[in-house]
């Protein structure tokens, strides 16, 4: 029986050291029945097209991670791929991560997306597993490979896995779409787990495939991270509760989204850049307005003094007046 076809997505923009390594790691893949298609999102420069078979895939303009792996997708799809593996371009594969993950979707048709262990080295494992809470539409990270596992046989249908390493079966692709490109960058992995749920699949995590991206854990190191990054962080979490959530237990979960983007606007007093791009964010989020970001001018006084207020009341201890 032969091989089940994949195309493997790698989206790059103005290059990156990293690039080169990851694609070697393709190369050396054993799953060999794997066509590589190089996305560049836009870049001044375009990179070197990649040996044949495989393509370089040119966009005039930067669509962010949702809308280029879009493109990467919708051209995997064409070519009658029957999985679609998107890696990041500062990530490496070791030789068998695609075969022991196509072995596991190949095994149970329910998977829809699945993906490797992310490590940040060979000793530390900087996510094994995502979890969603339904009714607030919270997404959790478990803390160890057990916690991981044990989420795995009690709530087969409510994980969810990062874009870092999605392997995403051609079946869902064709019932639910790609991403939602509206998102730009951020939670639009979290979004299309959710999705693939709902309409049946399942997202899991393969113990047995790893990859290795020198990635910080959730949430850390946030002050150093630019403008973009708190812009969308808290905007697209406002806009897929607005498009996800269910009423009447909708605005629990928005209130506390606003409540935690308030206090990062706190938390940031000594980095004005990043207050201006969160506030920014709710603004946008609360009136859902998606896309690439793009800086506004000072936002109005009475949404600063909201953002304060909000995080002034969020903390304060339970009971107080």
């Amino acid at each position: 029986m032969s091989s089940p076809l994949v195309h493997t997505v790698v989206l790059t923009w103005n290059g990156s050291s990293a690039t080169a390594a990851c694609l070697a790691s393709l190369a050396a893949q054993t799953h060999t029945a794997n066509r590589l298609l190089l996305v560049d999102n836009g870049s001044a420069t375009p990179p070197p097209p990649p040996p044949p078979p495989g393509r370089l895939i040119r966009l005039a303009e930067n669509r962010g991670f949702a809308g280029g792996v879009n493109a990467g997708i919708a051209a995997a799809l064409a070519d009658g791929a029957e999985y679609v593996w998107l890696l990041n371009d500062d990530a490496v594969a070791p030789p068998g991560t695609l075969a022991a993950l196509v072995a596991a979707a190949e095994a149970d048709p329910r998977l829809g997306i699945l993906s490797p262990v992310i490590r940040a080295s060979p000793e530390r494992a900087s996510f094994t597993a995502g979890r969603i809470d339904l009714p607030t539409l919270t997404f959790h990270y478990a803390d160890t490979a057990e916690v991981a596992a044990r989420w795995a046989a009690d709530s087969p249908d409510r994980l969810w896995v990062p874009g870092t390493a999605m392997l995403l079966r051609r079946a869902l692709l064709e019932r639910i779409g790609g991403f939602d490109a509206t998102l730009f960058a951020y939670w639009e992995d979290n979004e299309i787990c959710l999705r693939a749920n709902r309409a049946g699949f399942r997202c899991a995590m393969v113990a047995a495939a790893e990859i290795f991206h020198p990635a910080e854990l959730p949430g850390a190191g946030a002050a150093h991270r630019p403008p973009y990054f708190h812009y969308f962080m808290a905007r697209n979490q406002l806009l897929l509760l607005r498009r996800h959530a269910r009423w009447p237990g909708r605005a629990r979960p928005l209130l506390w989204s606003l409540l935690a983007s308030a206090r990062e606007v706190a938390r940031y007093r000594a980095h004005p850049a990043l207050q201006r791009a969160i506030r920014q964010g709710i603004w946008d989020g609360l009136r859902g307005r998606g896309g690439a970001y793009v800086p506004a001018g000072p936002m109005a006084p009475r949404l600063g003094q909201l953002c304060l207020a909000l995080a002034a009341l969020a903390g304060r201890p339970a009971g107080s007046a």
